[in-house]
C-alpha cells in the first residue's frame, strides 16, 4: 500500500471554484482507492468550502493545523515527520522537503503570467516555479498547459510531465421535462455564462454587445463574484432588463439551466481547460467559444469557436445556432466530445503516476 498525504490548503484558500472542484472530485475516489493509505492536511475554515463539505474524510485521516497565519503558511513547506517513503501531493503548489517525500505538482493554467502584472504575479510565479522545480512529477490539465509549462520553464523538459484531463460531474445530463419549470420560464430564450466575468481574459464585454444584436435573447449569469455598482451600470446601458443574475447554484440547478439554454457563450481568451464547456455539452447545451488556448484541444470541432471572441463573432454564432439543424448538430457533436471526459479516468491516470513515481 502506497502511503499518500494530500495537502488540502486550497479548501482554506476559497470557498468554491475550480481548482477545490478538480481537488475534490480526486481526492474523494483516490481516498477509495484500496492500493493507497490517504491522510489529508488540513488548515482552519476549510469545512467552508462548497466542494469540501461534499467529501468524507475520517477524522483520523487528517492532520489539522492550527495555524493562524494562512497567508504567509500557503507559501511555506509544510514540516512533516514521517519515517517512510510517502507521496505528497498539494492542491496549490507546494512542496515537502521531508527526504521520504516524493513530490507532484498539479497545473492548471498560466493566467497570472500572462494576465497578471506587479507583486501578485511576482509571488505567484515564484512559487510556482520552486513548487514546480522541487517536484517529482508535474501533472497537467491540458497539452496546451503543458506547452505553457515548457514555454515559462524551459529547463523543465527533462522532468517526467503528465497530461491528465479534467472530469464531467454525472449530474450534468440531458433531462426531460414536459413543461419548462416556472423559474426558467422568467428567464425567456437565453445564453448562460459561467464563472468569473471581471478578469480581461474572460471577455465578457464582447458577450454583452453581441447580445445587443439578438434582441430576443436574454442572458443568465452564473457566479463569478458580486455584481459590481459599474457592472449594473454597464450592463443597463447595452442589454437593459435583459439578464439575470445567480451568486450561487448547485450543480443540479446548473443543469437544468444548461438543458434549457439556447447556448453556453464562453468567449475567455485563455483557459487551463474551460470545465463550463463540457459540462454544458454533456447536459445538451450547444456552445460558442473562442479558439485559442485549451479551448480548441477540448472541443475537437464540436463547439463553434470564434476566432477573435470579437462580439461581431459571437453574433454571427448567435444566428449559426437559430438554424435547427445547425443547433442540433452540435447537440450531438457537443455529447459526443463530452463523453471522452470522466472524473474515474481521470483518478485512475493520477493513480498510475503515484505508483510509477513511488
Amino acid at each position: 500500500m502506497i502511503r499518500l498525504l494530500y495537502d488540502n490548503i486550497a479548501f482554506s484558500l476559497q470557498t468554491a471554484g475550480g481548482v477545490t472542484g478538480v481537488w475534490s472530485e480526486l481526492i474523494s475516489r483516490i481516498n477509495k482507492n484500496e492500493d493507497f493509505d490517504c491522510s489529508f492536511l488540513e488548515y482552519k475554515n476549510s469545512n467552508k468550502n462548497l466542494n469540501r463539505k461534499n467529501i468524507e474524510i475520517l477524522d483520523n485521516s487528517i492532520r489539522k493545523s492550527n495555524n493562524k497565519f494562512l497567508q504567509i503558511e500557503r507559501f511555506l513547506s509544510p514540516k512533516l515527520s514521517i519515517n517512510s517513503k510517502f507521496i505528497f501531493h498539494s492542491s496549490y503548489y507546494r512542496t515537502c522537503k521531508n527526504k521520504n517525500a516524493k513530490n507532484i505538482t498539479t497545473v492548471h493554467d498560466f493566467i497570472y503570467e500572462y494576465y497578471r502584472k506587479g507583486l501578485p504575479r511576482f509571488i505567484h510565479y515564484h512559487q510556482k516555479r520552486n513548487a514546480l522545480f522541487l517536484s517529482d512529477a508535474i501533472i497537467c490539465v491540458s497539452q496546451n498547459t503543458k506547452q505553457d509549462l515548457l514555454k515559462f520553464f524551459p529547463s523543465l523538459k527533462e522532468k517526467p510531465i503528465f497530461v491528465v484531463y479534467n472530469g464531467v460531474s454525472d449530474v450534468f445530463k440531458k433531462i426531460n421535462l414536459k413543461e419548462k419549470p416556472n423559474y426558467i420560464k422568467r428567464f425567456g430564450k437565453y445564453v448562460i455564462y459561467v464563472g468569473n466575468r471581471k478578469q480581461k481574459h474572460k471577455n465578457f464585454i464582447s458577450l454583452l454587445y453581441a447580445l445587443v444584436n439578438h434582441p430576443d435573447i436574454n442572458l443568465v449569469l452564473v457566479g463569478g463574484g458580486s455584481l459590481a455598482d459599474s457592472e449594473i451600470k454597464l450592463w443597463d446601458k447595452i442589454i437593459r432588463n435583459r439578464y439575470f443574475y445567480l451568486p450561487s447554484i448547485n450543480n443540479s440547478e446548473l443543469n437544468v439551466l444548461y438543458n434549457y439554454a439556447f447556448s453556453l457563450v464562453y468567449p475567455s481568451y485563455y483557459e487551463g481547460f474551460g470545465m463550463p464547456i463540457i459540462e454544458a455539452q454533456k447536459a445538451g447545451c450547444p456552445v460558442i467559444a473562442t479558439n485559442g488556448s485549451s479551448v480548441s484541444e477540448v472541443t475537437k470541432n464540436s463547439a463553434i469557436l470564434t476566432l477573435n471572441g470579437t462580439s461581431e463573432e459571437i453574433s454571427l454564432a448567435l444566428v449559426q445556432l437559430k438554424q435547427n439543424i445547425v443547433r442540433e448538430d452540435f447537440i450531438l457533436k457537443g455529447k459526443l466530445n463530452s463523453s471522452r471526459f470522466s472524473w474515474d479516468k481521470m483518478a485512475f491516470e493520477v493513480s498510475q503516476i503515484y505508483k510509477s513515481i513511488i
